[in-house]
């Protein structure tokens, strides 16, 4: 009877315990997880990114340069930081000239980190640009050719290969150059729905090809009417790639306000 009695004891010091245990494991304060703690992360940064945004529309540049940079220090595990990055590498080469800096902002987005393909297809290209605007044209070569051989579909594939062509009409290697430009536009498809319409404010590709282009002087161009649906036209002009070709170019920013 005293070994029955002491196994009960036994028995009920670990149903005790057990249920001690599981009330711990219900009422114990739990922190959001990885994922929710990512997600709260982001909502932050994003915030912070769009107050940036804000600063930079009211014409505080020194501000919003600021804050974006907070945005990287404060969360830098955030996915919003390569947002951050793009908007300060951006500044530093449309703005600033700073070609040096605005790579340094360029780079960790185009890292194999960062999953997002467009961004790292962009901060690429950026890349190239910024050691063309240095005209460092071998390095920009290398750089361009990498977006088209790593995102052979992107969008971005078409201003690679038109900065290539300039690069290459910069040294005077006029046939290259010919050669390169001649690919822009070829990324996309005839059912690309980028083809019927580019937003205001984008960049936009213009070139024709016409042998009668053969017959123009060095500095005279083309003038190609853009015209959207509302009505509003915008006049753009292309210049030759070279003397004696076919082909005339133009790279400018839309800024008819809807959509052509």
């Amino acid at each position: 009877m005293k070994r029955i009695a002491l196994a009960g004891c036994v028995i009920a010091a670990c149903l005790a315990t057990g249920s001690v245990r599981s009330q711990d494991d219900v009422t114990k304060p739990k922190g959001p997880t990885q994922s929710q703690g990512s997600i709260i992360e982001d909502r932050f940064a994003r915030k912070l990114l769009e107050a940036g945004d804000s600063r930079m529309a009211a014409d505080e540049t020194a501000k919003a340069v600021e804050i974006w940079q907070s945005v990287i220090e404060r969360y830098p595990r955030s996915k919003v930081r390569y947002e951050a990055h793009i908007r300060l590498g951006n500044h530093f080469l449309d703005r600033e000239r700073a070609y040096d800096k605005a790579r340094v902002q360029f780079e960790p987005v185009a890292s194999e980190d960062n999953r997002d393909e467009d961004q790292r297809a962009e901060a690429t290209l950026k890349m190239g640009v910024c050691f063309y605007e240095a005209r460092n044209f071998g390095k920009c070569f290398s750089v361009m050719r990498d977006v088209i051989e790593r995102f052979p579909v992107s969008k971005h594939v078409n201003q690679a290969y038109y900065y290539i062509g300039l690069g290459h009409f910069q040294l005077g290697h006029y046939s290259r150059a010919i050669d390169a430009l001649e690919k822009v536009g070829t990324s996309l498809g005839e059912n690309d729905t980028q083809i019927e319409k580019v937003e205001a404010g984008k960049r936009l590709f213009v070139k024709i090809e016409d042998a009668d282009l053969a017959a123009l002087n060095a500095g005279d161009s083309v003038n190609v009417e853009c015209k959207a649906t509302s009505g509003d036209v915008e006049v753009v002009k292309c210049f030759p790639v070279g003397r004696n070709v076919r082909i005339a170019v133009s790279y400018t920013h839309l800024t008819l306000p809807t959509k052509a």
